[in-house]
Protein backbone atom coordinates (compact mmCIF):
# COMPACT_ATOMS: atom_id res chain seq x y z
CA UNK A 1 0.00 0.00 0.00
CA UNK A 2 1.11 3.21 -0.76
CA UNK A 3 0.39 6.20 2.25
CA UNK A 4 -0.68 9.78 0.35
CA UNK A 5 -0.99 12.60 2.31
CA UNK A 6 -3.32 15.67 1.28
CA UNK A 7 -3.60 18.57 2.75
CA UNK A 8 -7.30 19.46 2.99
CA UNK A 9 -9.27 22.18 5.74
CA UNK A 10 -6.34 23.06 7.90
CA UNK A 11 -5.53 19.28 8.91
CA UNK A 12 -3.56 16.34 7.24
CA UNK A 13 -5.63 13.24 6.28
CA UNK A 14 -4.28 10.27 5.59
CA UNK A 15 -5.69 8.22 2.87
CA UNK A 16 -3.90 4.22 1.66
CA UNK A 17 -4.28 3.70 -1.62
CA UNK A 18 -3.35 0.39 -3.25
CA UNK A 19 -0.49 -0.48 -5.69
CA UNK A 20 -3.36 -1.16 -8.25
CA UNK A 21 -6.54 0.35 -9.02
CA UNK A 22 -9.43 -1.30 -10.83
CA UNK A 23 -10.73 1.50 -12.47
CA UNK A 24 -10.10 5.46 -12.65
CA UNK A 25 -11.55 8.20 -13.97
CA UNK A 26 -10.06 11.60 -14.88
CA UNK A 27 -12.21 14.80 -15.71
CA UNK A 28 -10.46 17.43 -18.59
CA UNK A 29 -7.82 14.77 -18.39
CA UNK A 30 -5.35 17.02 -21.05
CA UNK A 31 -2.63 15.14 -21.61
CA UNK A 32 -2.92 12.43 -18.81
CA UNK A 33 -0.60 13.54 -16.02
CA UNK A 34 -2.80 12.10 -13.49
CA UNK A 35 -2.03 8.63 -14.88
CA UNK A 36 1.28 9.50 -15.24
CA UNK A 37 1.77 10.76 -12.27
CA UNK A 38 0.09 7.13 -10.89
CA UNK A 39 2.27 5.38 -13.19
CA UNK A 40 5.65 7.36 -11.67
CA UNK A 41 4.43 6.26 -7.65
CA UNK A 42 3.38 2.67 -9.05
CA UNK A 43 0.06 2.46 -8.83
CA UNK A 44 -1.31 0.20 -11.88
CA UNK A 45 -4.76 0.94 -13.49
CA UNK A 46 -6.50 -1.58 -15.31
CA UNK A 47 -9.18 1.06 -16.95
CA UNK A 48 -8.68 4.54 -17.29
CA UNK A 49 -11.65 6.62 -18.52
CA UNK A 50 -11.00 10.18 -19.90
CA UNK A 51 -13.25 13.34 -19.83
CA UNK A 52 -11.30 15.61 -22.02
CA UNK A 53 -12.29 17.23 -25.55
CA UNK A 54 -9.18 18.77 -27.52
CA UNK A 55 -8.05 16.74 -30.04
CA UNK A 56 -4.27 17.36 -29.78
CA UNK A 57 -4.47 16.09 -26.20
CA UNK A 58 -6.85 13.17 -26.50
CA UNK A 59 -3.67 12.21 -29.69
CA UNK A 60 -1.33 12.57 -27.11
CA UNK A 61 -3.05 10.00 -24.07
CA UNK A 62 -4.08 7.76 -26.54
CA UNK A 63 0.04 7.33 -28.13
CA UNK A 64 0.99 6.98 -24.53
CA UNK A 65 -2.15 5.29 -22.95
CA UNK A 66 -3.73 3.29 -26.24
CA UNK A 67 -5.97 1.63 -23.84
CA UNK A 68 -7.56 5.00 -22.86
CA UNK A 69 -11.25 5.07 -22.82
CA UNK A 70 -12.30 8.15 -24.16
CA UNK A 71 -15.83 9.50 -22.69
CA UNK A 72 -15.94 12.90 -24.02
CA UNK A 73 -17.36 16.47 -22.51
CA UNK A 74 -17.76 16.72 -19.06
CA UNK A 75 -20.28 18.66 -19.14
CA UNK A 76 -22.35 15.26 -20.72
CA UNK A 77 -21.42 13.29 -18.14
CA UNK A 78 -24.69 11.59 -17.77
CA UNK A 79 -24.54 10.18 -21.04
CA UNK A 80 -21.19 8.03 -20.40
CA UNK A 81 -21.44 4.55 -20.60
CA UNK A 82 -19.63 3.81 -17.25
CA UNK A 83 -20.67 2.27 -13.67
CA UNK A 84 -19.39 4.81 -11.63
CA UNK A 85 -19.79 2.43 -8.46
CA UNK A 86 -16.66 0.24 -9.91
CA UNK A 87 -14.81 3.85 -9.77
CA UNK A 88 -11.55 3.63 -7.26
CA UNK A 89 -10.41 7.00 -7.78
CA UNK A 90 -11.26 10.53 -9.28
CA UNK A 91 -8.79 12.97 -10.76
CA UNK A 92 -9.42 16.37 -12.04
CA UNK A 93 -7.26 18.85 -13.77
CA UNK A 94 -9.93 21.61 -14.48
CA UNK A 95 -9.92 24.50 -16.78
CA UNK A 96 -7.46 27.67 -15.66
CA UNK A 97 -7.73 29.64 -18.39
CA UNK A 98 -10.15 32.31 -16.31
CA UNK A 99 -8.04 32.29 -13.74
CA UNK A 100 -4.79 32.80 -15.36
CA UNK A 101 -3.25 36.18 -15.37
CA UNK A 102 -2.52 35.27 -19.18
CA UNK A 103 -6.35 34.86 -19.89
CA UNK A 104 -9.20 37.61 -19.22
CA UNK A 105 -10.07 36.83 -15.50
CA UNK A 106 -13.43 35.87 -15.50
CA UNK A 107 -12.20 34.12 -12.26
CA UNK A 108 -14.47 30.90 -11.14
CA UNK A 109 -17.49 31.69 -12.68
CA UNK A 110 -15.85 32.45 -16.13
CA UNK A 111 -16.83 29.88 -18.84
CA UNK A 112 -14.19 27.27 -18.60
CA UNK A 113 -13.38 27.51 -14.69
CA UNK A 114 -17.06 27.08 -13.31
CA UNK A 115 -17.25 24.23 -14.84
CA UNK A 116 -15.40 21.89 -12.11
CA UNK A 117 -18.63 22.89 -9.41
Amino acid sequence: MLELYMYWSSEIKLFMIQDNLAFALSLFNGMSTGHTALDNVGIKVDKYYSSEIKPHAIKLTQHHYPDTIQVGDVTKWKEWDIDYSTIDMVLSGSPCQDLSIAGKRTGLYGSRSSLFF
